[in-house]
């Protein structure tokens, strides 16, 4: 306590007692209810019978919703391929973002996807939000939060969820778990990254699930003789993900060179 006490009387002489002070109403004033409330809404997008009767004999049509990206984000490629695959092969795609933060337009967004994303095929139309999203035969969810979206729009006829990870282990035990874990509770159909999503999806949550395969460009990989005459050590380091497990790895490393110098 008097610790404390001298740290506080060291504020107040640098004159930043009121910055603190400020700095705590303001985190205060957050909105927390308001930042979480897509989680518990249950506010329906009804299925549109007309709608389903005008399109019956068209081409299919899919709704991909997906979270902002940045420049080069690995998970959108992945998406974009599968997207611009389906495309060239006769189904059509639209993609939303779901409460983006920085592109605010669709003029923003599809500029940005122009210049940064160029492997999406130039017919697949993109709108910055959920409000624009139009009858479709199916959805596909990509993420844990675009689900809570998806699990709210009836006007289709088919759910999907593409998953390249297990989500919940992006987080400690703890409310933003429970929300992503949710999500494989919703009924979709999942569409995964490897067999062993697919099994959590069917063995753990008793999803529908099918998986596709991992490939690379054999063209651009290739393998190549060893020259080297050292012992080498690799240490894939990610420190702002916790379940990369970073400090332990440190400990590990600094390990082995106590016990092999």
């Amino acid at each position: 306590m008097r610790n404390v006490k001298r740290l506080v009387r060291s504020l107040k002489m640098r004159g930043i007692k009121g910055s603190i002070q400020r700095a705590a109403e303001g985190v205060s004033k957050v909105d927390l209810i308001g930042f979480w409330s897509f989680i518990v809404d249950q506010e329906k997008i009804p299925f549109n019978k007309t709608d389903y009767e005008n399109n019956k004999e068209k081409g299919i049509t899919l709704n991909w919703v997906v979270p902002e990206m940045g420049k080069g984000s690995g998970g959108h490629i992945n998406i974009f391929r599968f997207i611009s695959y389906l495309e060239r092969h006769g189904i059509h795609n639209r993609v939303y973002m779901y409460r983006a933060q920085l592109m605010l337009s669709n003029d923003v967004f599809r500029n940005f996807i122009k210049e940064n994303f160029q492997i999406l095929d130039e017919n697949v139309e993109l709108y910055w939000d959920v409000r624009y999203m139009k009858y479709a035969h199916g959805i596909v969810a990509t993420s844990w939060e675009t689900a809570y979206f998806v699990n709210r729009y009836d006007n289709v006829i088919s759910k999907f969820y593409f998953i390249q990870d297990f989500e919940p282990d992006f987080y400690a035990k703890s409310s933003q778990y429970e929300f992503a874990e949710n999500t494989y509770k919703m009924g979709f159909r999942g569409l995964t990254a490897g067999e062993w999503l697919r099994d959590i999806c069917v063995n753990q949550y008793n999803m529908v699930a099918d998986s596709f395969s991992f490939s690379y460009d054999k063209d651009l990989y290739t393998v190549q003789p060893y020259t080297g005459r050292k012992n080498r050590v690799f240490f894939y380091a990610r420190p702002v993900t916790p379940r990369r497990d970073f400090e332990l790895g440190m400990l590990a490393l600094n390990e082995l060179c106590k016990r092999m110098p």
